[in-house]
């Protein structure tokens, strides 16, 4: 599962650090979303949520290697995040690598051969005789994404050459430098926030059809609005957003922002309708090797960097220490036979009510069709029909059945091969016990 990720970490360089560290807790994630109904066949789900990442600074004042390392806790096997090497100068990254348990053991290293600190507007300049703290050099940023919550906690240690003149005038020689270790943060782990595995950014996708996946930002996760203008100094800011397919993780959905220009994102519509972010779309069809129907979809949106000035966009330091932005993901998918409600607990022996709607081909079922009601009590593997319900206006139905263990329950229908699927499935819900 390689995705171009990132990742803003935390680098401190002692004395020779020249940006300010800021030591503060990562923020609390804020998360709320709703799925709604929104045409025939048709289902939106909108999150409201945050992403972080982490950037620091670590200055170089002599030819040699960048190094770092990025140490996480491999706890669980999906927990993967990014690591790279941010140029200031050039508004570059110069190195990415990406860390999860299965590519490497909790840790991920990132180099950069510093091969020139005299190249133009890079000259080391000692402000006062040969004091090697006075020395300017070009400053790196070292950044880390997370791409899921779960015990994303880490450290970054690594080192950098220094320029020393103790073996003489030339800034330059292998004679006059000496290494810097640095490590972020000073001791114990930090933790970044991501989107989580499971509810709300998973989605079951039943029929065949059109998925969509658009990303906004900046948002008020509180009153759930978006800046609706970035250059009031919301933005800009380097986003991506992924679409995982299935139990292997299959890409689906990779797009992302290239760090460069303003960062400023594309923009949609037109008019009070014009929105800016990331938009895509793919086709879920059976003929499709990935992204076919009844299978679970993972989104991971992701935060990769921040300016320190939104006038300026990538032509300044990113902003330092732990960044927090929220945003508002839109995603719309097919699922003809929709089941909206089932009594979530009954009595031993009690009915319980399922209802739901039908459409095919973008309308509502115009004539009576047979809608199974199918069970599944807990521990077994078997769906058995309980009763058929039939389709009335927009292709509305309801049934009832009576439960006396446990269990899930959905809906089954004939569909159009043609089209789609030979047969529509619904999501399944649970019933328990009282």
């Amino acid at each position: 599962m390689m995705v171009r990720t990132t990742s803003k970490l935390a680098v401190v360089l002692a004395a020779l650090v020249l940006a300010l560290v800021i030591a503060a807790p990562a923020l609390a994630i804020t998360t709320s979303s709703t799925t709604t109904q929104v045409g025939p066949g048709i289902m939106q789900r909108v999150i409201w949520s945050q992403c972080q990442s982490a950037a620091y600074t670590v200055n170089v004042s002599h030819a040699g290697n960048l190094h770092a390392e990025l140490s996480f806790n491999p706890y669980y096997a999906s927990n993967f995040l990014n690591v790279f090497i941010w140029d200031e100068n050039n508004f570059t990254i110069v190195n990415i690598n990406q860390g999860w348990v299965d590519f490497a053991n909790g840790k991920c290293v990132v180099d950069w051969w510093v091969s020139d600190i005299s190249a133009a507007g890079r000259v080391i300049v000692p402000a006062s005789g040969d004091v090697p703290s006075h020395f300017t050099g070009d400053n790196y940023q070292i950044v880390v994404v997370v791409y899921d919550d779960y015990n994303s906690r880490f450290s970054i240690s690594g080192y950098a050459q220094q320029t020393d003149l103790t073996g003489g005038s030339n800034p330059q020689s292998d004679n006059n430098f000496y290494t810097q270790k640095f490590r972020f943060p000073t001791s114990g782990t930090r933790r970044l926030m991501g989107a989580p595995y499971g509810n709300p950014f998973d989605i079951q996708v039943t029929s065949a059809g059109t998925l969509s996946t658009d990303l906004t930002w900046p948002a008020n996760v509180m009153t759930k609005t978006v800046s609706g203008d970035l250059l009031a100094g919301n933005a800009p800011a380097v986003w991506e957003q992924y679409l995982y397919a299935g139990n292997n993780w299959d890409t689906s959905i990779q797009d992302y922002l290239t760090p460069s220009g303003t960062w400023w994102p594309n923009t949609y519509g037109s008019g009070a309708n014009m929105w800016a972010g990331l938009h895509d779309a793919i086709t879920i069809s059976t003929a499709d090797q990935i992204n076919k129907p009844n299978k679970t979809y993972h989104y991971a949106p992701a935060l990769d960097m921040v300016s320190s000035d939104f006038t300026q966009g990538p032509f300044v330091p990113l902003r330092e220490g732990v960044s927090t932005m929220g945003y508002k993901a839109t995603i719309t998918y097919p699922s003809n036979l929709y089941l909206s409600t089932a009594t979530p607990k009954v009595f031993m022996g009690a009915k319980a009510t399922v209802s739901g709607n039908y459409a095919l081909n973008g309308a509502w079922v115009a004539t009576p069709t047979a809608v199974k009601i199918q069970f599944r009590a807990t521990g077994s593997t078997t769906w058995k029909t309980r009763v058929t319900a039939m389709t009335g206006v927009n292709g509305a139905w309801s049934a009832k059945i009576t439960i006396t263990k446990a269990g899930m329950v959905r809906a089954r229908a004939v569909g159009d091969a043609g089209t789609g699927l030979a047969t529509e499935t619904s999501i399944a819900k649970s019933i328990g016990l009282k």
